[in-house]
């Protein structure tokens, strides 16, 4: 039972601040503050990093357009975009602000008992040093 618990603390502080980056940034996207023209910028780029785990490369001139393949004979006519309900949002929010809130607690609870808080803390900063790392490889 000791190692499980030390593996879940282990675990539970390298990956928290992951928690708290996709949880924080698919609330904004719940929230739709990531689109439109008078979306803040650094709120955008946290969504391209939580879709597409890269940020914005510098402006490059459009590249030429390809030929377009010929039409099959029997096309599928555009289906319609499917819109959210507004209830499955509301709910998906308060998962993210659950997964806020319990995994803040998580982290002030590894440090809130005597144990071995170096390696705590060790961990807690490899899961936000790595994850940046990657992003820039």
């Amino acid at each position: 039972m000791k190692l499980a618990r030390k593996l879940h603390l282990w675990l539970g502080m390298l990956f928290a601040p992951s928690i708290l980056f996709f949880s924080i940034s698919g609330a904004f996207q719940i929230l739709g503050l990531h689109e439109g023209p008078d979306a803040p910028a650094w709120i955008s780029e946290l969504a391209l990093i939580h879709k597409d785990q890269m940020v914005s490369a510098p402006a490059r001139a459009p590249r030429p357009e390809a030929p377009k393949p010929a039409t099959p004979p029997n096309p599928q006519p555009p289906r319609e975009p499917a819109h959210a309900s507004a209830p499955l949002k509301a709910f998906f929010l308060a998962v993210a602000l659950g997964l806020i809130a319990s995994t803040s607690l998580g982290i002030y609870l590894a440090f809130a008992y005597k144990r071995d808080r170096v390696t705590t803390l060790a961990l807690l900063g490899a899961g936000i040093v790595v994850p940046v790392v990657f992003l820039f490889l």
